[in-house]
């Protein structure tokens, strides 16, 4: 059965974190990023079945990012009646209604914005929904890199081997991801703005939570004093632009398994830290 893609695009990890793990406890394949420029690019490089679109972000808004994309092929149009739930149903959080499609199937309607407003404001719905979560969960790898292009090609060649990817566009960017993720490897660039690979090795090693996170640079700068430099500072491994493809996977593979899942409680909790940041 083929699994139907869904692109998130918002700008605010906590939205992008929640719409994504809802989506794929449901089965679709999601990729997420964080604004209208990296939306056209992946949708021009591996077109989803639906875009799931933020409006206000910055630089080019999701108005903008919608006027852009092309439509290919309108292949009909269908009117439904949306029926709101009855007294059995009233009480599901986000459940606006249902219709039933031409082919007689049953569509549920949900909102969302009330979904997503439900699970944080009251702890005990984030328990009942581990029900939604697969059990096993891959491991997550960040990639911290200012070049949209490295992203996307790290990211597919993570996917196709079933790991999870958090996409960073500098060191800053990364901290604030990883005050609400908790990846199992970073693959970090030396050059960036902002912040660069140095200043953010140098900042996870000091905090107590990511001294062990297993971390590798990922840069085209491959002089020997940016090698001890980087070792210096608490790298575990040091790869070249551009990598060889088998011998990160094969570093990946010692660090961050694929077959040592991470168990949905695990995840769970992980959602529960998350969600009590909002």
């Amino acid at each position: 059965m083929t699994r139907h893609s869904i692109l998130v695009v918002d700008d605010s990890p906590t939205d992008r974190h929640f719409l994504s793990e809802l989506l794929l406890s449901q089965g679709y394949h999601v990729t997420a990023v964080d604004n209208g420029e990296a939306a056209l690019a992946a949708i021009k490089s591996n077109p989803p079945h639906l875009v799931i679109m933020d409006v206000v972000m910055p630089g080019q808004n999701g108005f903008q990012a919608t006027r852009e994309i092309k439509v290919g092929e309108v292949h009909g149009h269908h009117e439904v009646v949306v029926k709101p739930p009855g007294p059995q149903l009233a009480s599901v959080p986000g459940l606006m209604g249902a219709a039933m499609l031409p082919d007689g199937d049953i569509l549920l309607v949900m909102n969302l914005l009330q979904l997503h407003a439900h699970a944080v404001s009251y702890p005990s719905a984030r328990s009942i929904s581990a029900t939604f979560v697969p059990e096993l969960v891959p491991p997550l790898v960040m990639v911290v890199d200012d070049s949209l292009t490295v992203r996307r090609v790290s990211q597919r060649m993570l996917e196709k081997q079933g790991y999870g990817v958090a996409l960073a566009r500098h060191g800053a960017h990364a901290l604030e991801l990883l005050s609400q993720l908790s990846p199992a490897a970073v693959l970090l660039d030396i050059e960036m703005p902002t912040m660069d690979g140095f200043e953010l090795l140098s900042r996870l090693r000091s905090d107590e939570r990511f001294r062990k996170l297993p971390v590798a640079m990922i840069t085209s700068r491959m002089a020997e004093r940016h090698r001890q430099h980087a070792m210096q500072l608490g790298a575990n491994a040091y790869f070249g632009k551009p990598y060889r493809e088998q011998e990160l996977l094969e570093w990946l593979a010692q660090c961050a398994p694929v077959k040592n899942l991470t168990t949905s409680n695990d995840r769970l909790a992980q959602n529960q830290a998350l969600t009590s940041t909002v």
